[in-house]
């Protein structure tokens, strides 16, 4: 929908394909935040470019509104509000139609396109003085923000002419990105904002592969701006003679061993890797704002990080069946039939996105990522056929890709590398349906032999292979033996495990839903948490509580703990250590505001609070966790129903305050819709276990109670169930199934899965629910 403002900026008219109002068609909202060859750590590639272009029919009262002058006001895929002017207007001819075709402009950007200012000089650039400068006659708010430079001090000059000129080139100085937006009320706009950051957009975990939802991508290397030697130079002295590096560039002569002054800088570990050894290829770079000697020197050598490659260009058309990416997002595109294969982590600098066609949707992605390899001759061979380390199986219809998901460049010595083979039937993902021994590895040396030891210690070795930086001589080949195991469980497979007690002395704060359950195996018992509104209606406004019960192997209450202000309990980890039970648990602390992960020893009858002394904090986080004592990983997951974001850490780090996942992925990288409500997850690595479903949810309202098994490392599903509550023992008296908890223990050399269900209560009267677990053994995942 496309809103029309009149003089006085409230809306007009509108334009909507409901059939009731103005229709539109051949719509375009292009924006751009750099150029599609650029990385992140070149600072020339920096613009704002944000453009809409719609056509309208003739015969309706909103055609004669739209006029050059005219602004169009829309909520974009980012859910801001954007404002256009209309620049240009053509009335054409199609057959017997009429049609109005519009071209816009970002209002910021042409307002700043018509408004002059002086020239200013600064002898100590500070952005902050800069842009407020260039916006001081625009109309619009500049919201709060740092300075985004942080270096040497240097002299900075605006040059008289149009604002968005200046701004042009103090985005490429100081490597900004913006983003202009209005503030609407009732539907007219009382406010009008840009904003600068350093980076738009957010890491996604978003993964978008050829044929599963990718229509199509093309990518295309160039040349231009490609240099390995760069003459650099810069504004004029007082007396008039152009500023160089040659004073305070010294370099040693390698020939000669004698110390020479430059006026260039060369790269010749980029002229050695993508230029073969051969002459240097030469530019020259001028930035006129700079004189001092010492500061042109590091801008150039800055300079040399975007211009010492060739660029690639990708065009990606996306095929919607997950998340629009949005502006400055990262993400990982992936063809393994393109040659040579293309896996690009990138940001999205540029995207085309249409509100009557979604399927004309395309974004670029910029060359945003790409790490420098420690020596060019050992960047690492598995981008080959041995790197791919493909073996057929004996049927045809399977095929078996390995790849690596930290990327196949060593940015260190220290730094691992995992292989994950995967096995696809057709397009399909079915790796669980074989046991790891069917999966070896063969390791084949420099000189072409094979390394016996080695790869007889990594027969039926699994399908996921660590390596260091010393193995990146080497090439690896995976041989996958295709014979079938029984791999899927079924709705079927569930058998009913315990019926948690309702206590009938207590009331209804206690006969409500089990949020969370798992059980530890040392001491036979379970724990579950449930919201608790047990305690005084003023302090019920401040914020949920919950209880943590603890109950035998038959669902009998033993003992119970209160968080009070803690939320309402869902979800959680434990931990026996020593016989000492901990619940590791995110929460917020409504008190300061604060949020936090922490461990808290279960003690019966105890009543925490979130400023508990006893509660020992080790991260920050908004968001719910699990924990995988077994092999030493959390996975926490930030809940939007379809964006939720779940990322994954090693649990060492995260206990150390880390907040960098090593994967993530979001639901809708899995299907999952707005309509689907979020549950629980719970991670035994690498596959998570993601539980959805409404309270009475089904296929027609598409909140069916769902079963996801993702692989981590991939954020590929690999398994799904739909509770249809019409087999085995999972059975619902009445259209309440709400599955609200899934989690795993190992008891022994045994792994269960536990699915829990709360239900309607047979006690009308009262209306509380009960809740059920049902278990299964999983052999296969």
């Amino acid at each position: 929908m496309y809103y029309i403002l009149n003089s006085n900026e409230k809306i007009a008219g509108v334009l909507n394909n409901d059939g009731k109002s103005c229709p539109f068609y051949d719509d375009h909202h292009e924006n751009s935040i750099a150029e599609s060859s650029s990385r992140d750590d070149g600072k020339l590639a920096k613009i704002w470019s944000e453009t809409l272009s719609f056509s309208v029919p003739y015969g309706y009262d909103e055609t004669d509104l739209l006029e050059r002058g005219t602004q169009i006001l829309f909520r974009d895929s980012n859910d801001l509000y954007k404002l256009f002017t209309i620049y240009e207007v053509t009335d054409e001819i199609n057959g017997e139609t009429h049609r109005k075709s519009i071209e816009a402009f970002n209002s910021c950007i042409w307002k700043m396109s018509h408004t002059q200012i002086d020239s200013k000089k600064w002898k100590s650039a500070n952005s902050i003085n800069i842009f407020s400068y260039i916006f001081e006659r625009s109309g619009w708010t500049l919201d709060g923000f740092n300075d985004f430079f942080a270096g040497a001090v240097k002299s900075y000059e605006v040059a008289e002419g149009t604002s968005q000129a200046a701004l042009d080139e103090a985005l490429k100085e100081f490597d900004v990105e913006v983003v202009a937006y209005a503030v609407i009320n009732d539907g007219n706009i009382i406010a009008k904002h840009v904003q600068l950051v350093e980076r738009l957009g957010e890491e996604t975990g978003e993964r978008f592969e050829y044929r599963h939802n990718l229509k199509g991508a093309s990518r295309k290397e160039s040349e231009t701006d490609f240099y390995t030697k760069l003459y650099v130079k810069g504004g004029n002295h007082n007396n008039g003679v152009q500023a160089t590096i040659t004073a305070v560039n010294k370099v040693k002569n390698k020939r000669t061993g004698v110390y020479e002054y430059l006026p260039y800088i060369v790269d010749d570990v980029a002229n050695d890797e993508y230029n073969t050894g051969k002459d240097y290829l030469e530019g020259t770079i001028v930035n006129s704002s700079i004189a001092n000697e010492s500061g042109l020197l590091a801008w150039g050598k800055e300079q040399m990080k975007y211009y010492n490659h060739p660029k690639f260009e990708y065009t990606v058309d996306v095929a919607l069946l997950a998340e629009r990416p949005q502006i400055g997002d990262k993400v990982v595109v992936v063809d393994f039939e393109m040659s040579p294969t293309m896996t690009v982590t990138a940001r999205v600098v540029s995207t085309n996105y249409s509100l009557s066609d979604e399927t004309s949707d395309t974004v670029v992605l910029g060359e945003f990522t790409t790490l420098r390899v420690i020596t060019p001759s050992l960047i690492w061979q598995l981008q080959a056929d041995a790197n791919q380390a493909l073996q057929d199986a004996s049927d045809k219809r399977f095929r078996v890709s390995v790849m690596s998901t930290e990327g196949f460049d060593f940015a260190s010595k220290t730094e691992t590398k995992t292989l994950i083979a995967q096995v696809y039937e057709g397009n399909k993902l079915v790796t669980p349906k074989y046991p790891q021994s069917n999966f070896s590895w063969i390791k084949t040396l420099k000189d072409g032999t094979v390394d016996e030891d080695w790869t007889e210690r990594h027969e039926d070795f699994g399908n996921m292979l660590v390596l260091t930086f010393e193995d990146s001589d080497c090439t690896y080949e995976c041989v996958f033996d295709n014979a079938i195991s029984n791999a899927y469980f079924l709705e079927s497979d569930f058998k009913f495990f315990v019926k948690l007690q309702s206590d009938d002395s207590m009331d209804r704060q206690f006969r409500r839903v089990a949020q969370y359950a798992q059980v530890e195996p040392k001491t036979k018992n379970i724990y579950w948490s449930m919201g608790y509104s047990g305690y005084t209606s003023a302090e019920n406004k401040i914020a949920q509580s919950f209880t943590v019960t603890r109950t035998d192997m038959q669902g009998n209450i033993l003992d119970r703990m209160f968080m009070k202000h803690g939320g309402h309990g869902s979800h959680f980890g434990i931990e026996n250590v020593n016989g000492v039970i901990y619940i590791f648990y995110c929460y917020k602390n409504p008190y300061n505001g604060k949020t936090f992960c922490g461990k808290f020893k279960y003690v019966a009858n105890k009543t925490y609070t979130p400023d508990s002394k006893d509660i020992i904090v080790f991260n920050t986080s908004t968001s719910r966790l699990n924990l995988d004592t077994v092999h030493g990983y959390y996975v926490v997951a930030q809940y939007t129903r379809s964006k939720t974001v779940y990322r994954v850490f090693k649990r060492e780090s995260f206990e150390k305050g880390d907040t960098k996942p090593i994967h993530q992925f979001t639901s809708a990288s899995f299907g999952i819709t707005d309509s689907q409500t979020y549950q629980s997850v719970c991670i035994d690595y690498p596959y998570v276990y993601c539980c959805l479903g409404g309270v009475r949810g089904t296929v027609v309202n598409n909140d069916m109670p769902q079963l996801h098994v993702i692989d981590a490392r991939t954020g590929e599903q690999v398994h799904v169930i739909n509770f249809n509550f019409s087999e085995g023992d999972i059975q619902a008296e009445d259209e309440m199934h709400e599955p609200e908890t899934t989690s795993i223990y190992y008891d022994g050399d045994s792994k269960y899965l536990l699915q829990g269900f709360a239900f309607s209560s047979e006690l009308e009267e009262v209306k509380p629910f009960y809740n059920k677990l049902y278990r299964l053994k999983i052999d296969n995942f």
